[in-house]
């Protein structure tokens, strides 16, 4: 589902912005951003980033 909105949402726009819990996590023009860039945005971008390295942290400090 996303992927479709995606599609059709930059065949139309030319303004974006992305929001992760009500704050705005970025904002660009059409053709400022490559789709992997907006995929990852819409999965949570750098706070996905934080929590997945705090995870494998956890887990090799579970393994020691």
């Amino acid at each position: 589902m996303k992927d479709r909105a995606l599609t059709q949402s930059t065949m139309v726009g030319d303004h974006f912005a992305v929001l992760i819990r009500g704050q705005t996590a970025d904002d660009f023009r059409k053709g400022e951003r490559t789709r992997e860039e907006i995929t990852d945005l819409m999965a949570g971008g750098e706070t996905m980033a934080h929590l997945e390295a705090g995870l494998a942290q956890l887990q090799a400090d579970a393994d020691a």
